[in-house]
């Protein structure tokens, strides 16, 4: 697969390097395979460009190019934005923005569109990526917790859960898109994480230490990418001013659209000192019960 990968990707340079070329294409985006790395022998090399031709049709065009498989769809400047505005197949394009990536762009009125369109996309990015984290850390007490029972079945069940979710971090924090063969194309970006991987399936004798080693690695990773992954929760926290508790804040906005594992998340930034945990009284009738955790800046 090594050396196929090698062939799409002289095969997509060539293709950028005729379009670059042609004055009369304005930009290009690259979508499927090439963006979420899940080629196989059999993908096919997908492009979008935006011509400065007065043509209100989208053109597809098949092609070979050293022995590549090339779909390129051309359409207009004037189709590209009357599609963004939604005039005609506006859910088209807002898909097709949100799993693209802009090769080149000699239009700043295009660049500025491709930016916008995206800027939604990538707001509901973060939110997903605290989804994703917010398991993994879930995942990872669960793990941790039978494996000093020594219940290794239900360790390497668990961490299964636990490399899906991380996958999907990873894929998402580094653009891609998800899909369902994550953990095949992250092992395939990350060393690291490949190697972990393959160890925990192939070896059988010390499945113990292998799943200690996974724990401690994927611990490392979230406490790296924690603070930049949970930015809208501490941007929110700073600007609430306010001690709030993890019901409070999984009802307020845009928290409350994202099934997240919001106590799990406040304890892991509490504990990386990147906000505050207190406490204040939890009354019933005037009367204090218990004190409970609240979260602050």
């Amino acid at each position: 697969m090594y050396k196929n990968i090698r062939n799409y990707q002289k095969a997509y340079n060539k293709v950028i390097e005729k379009l670059q070329k042609n004055e009369n294409i304005l930009a290009v985006m690259v979508f499927g395979s090439m963006v979420t790395g899940d080629l196989w022998e059999e993908s096919d090399i997908d492009y979008f460009a935006i011509t400065n031709s007065k043509k209100n049709v989208i053109e597809d065009i098949h092609s070979k190019e050293q022995g590549i498989d090339i779909h390129v769809r051309f359409m207009s400047k004037k189709k590209f934005f009357d599609l963004y505005e939604k005039k005609l197949e506006g859910v088209f394009i807002h898909r097709l923005m949100c799993t693209s990536k802009l090769v080149f762009s000699k239009d700043t009125e295009i660049t500025g569109k491709y930016d916008l369109c995206r800027f939604i996309p990538l707001e509901y990015r973060g939110m997903w990526n605290m989804v994703f984290i917010g398991r993994l850390i879930k995942n990872l007490k669960e793990c941790r917790k039978y494996l000093k029972k020594d219940n290794i079945s239900t360790s390497f069940t668990i961490m299964v859960k636990c490399i899906e979710e991380y996958s999907k971090l990873y894929l998402s924090m580094n653009e891609y898109s998800i899909s369902k063969n994550a953990v095949t194309i992250a092992t395939n970006l990350n060393d690291t994480l490949y190697k972990l991987v393959k160890d925990l399936y192939v070896l059988e004798e010390d499945k113990k230490e292998i799943l200690k080693t996974l724990i401690e690695y994927l611990n490392s990773e979230i406490t790296k990418n924690l603070r930049d992954v949970c930015y809208t929760l501490v941007k929110f926290l700073k600007e609430y001013k306010m001690p709030i508790n993890s019901y409070e804040l999984s009802n307020k906005e845009p928290f409350c659209e994202y099934n997240m594992n919001l106590p799990e998340i406040l304890d892991k930034l509490s504990e990386l000192q990147i906000i505050k945990q207190t406490e204040r009284d939890y009354e019933v009738d005037g009367i204090t019960v218990f004190k409970e955790k609240v979260y602050c800046i």
